[in-house]
Formats: structure tokens, C-alpha cells, sequence
């Protein structure tokens, strides 16, 4: 597994690809743990990674991401060996405000898959 800390993350987006298909965006602002295997499609639709401060992404061995997914992580989540998630699916663990109030940020919980 490899660390990916938010500068190292934007250099190597602009630098190489991270999927078989066209570049993934990732937005780290966290802490983000990559497994090997990773392969992100990004064609017809990018997909996206996004780590926000304070949270940590850990993804395991072998992830698979069709075109379209996005993975937002604001608490600390994990992503298991050999999963594959399909065209446009979202991993989300937080909703990003409090029905009817849109000022007021829930605490985001963790995910583990």
C-alpha cells in the first residue's frame, strides 16, 4: 500500500494516468492509502476521488472503478481487497447539510466496504 498525501496526490493526477482509461480527479485534502491494483475508467464519464481534511480514504488491493463513480470521504472510511464498483456509483459519507438548513454540516460517518 502506498501513502498519497494532497500534494503528492495532485502530481501524480497531472502526471500519469490512474486508470486504463483517461485521468481519475482526486482531490486529497486528507490522508488517502492506495492498494495495488487500482484501475479507475474515466471514459465516457470521469470518476472521481475526493478526501476532505481530517478524513482518511484506505483502499485496499484490486479496486475497480467503471466510468462515472465517485468516492467522497470527510471521516474515516475503507474499501476492502477485490471491489468493484459499477458505472456511476457514489460512495458518500456524508449528506452535506441538514435537511432544511443548508448552513448546518452533519458529521459524515464512516463507511467500511
Amino acid at each position: 500500500m502506498s501513502s498519497i498525501t494532497a500534494p503528492l496526490a495532485k502530481r501524480r493526477n497531472r502526471r500519469r494516468k490512474l486508470g486504463d482509461i483517461g485521468f481519475a480527479r482526486i482531490e486529497c485534502r486528507g490522508g488517502l492509502v492506495v492498494g495495488d491494483g487500482l484501475r479507475i475508467e474515466n471514459e465516457p464519464i470521469r470518476s472521481h476521488i475526493v478526501v476532505d481534511s481530517g478524513a482518511t480514504l484506505t483502499i485496499g488491493r484490486d479496486l475497480r472503478m467503471a466510468y462515472g463513480c465517485g468516492l467522497y470521504c470527510g471521516a474515516q472510511s475503507t474499501i476492502g481487497n477485490n471491489v468493484v464498483l459499477q458505472a456511476f456509483v457514489s460512495v458518500i459519507d456524508s449528506d452535506f447539510h441538514v435537511a432544511g438548513n443548508l448552513s448546518e454540516r452533519p458529521v459524515p460517518r464512516s463507511i467500511h466496504i
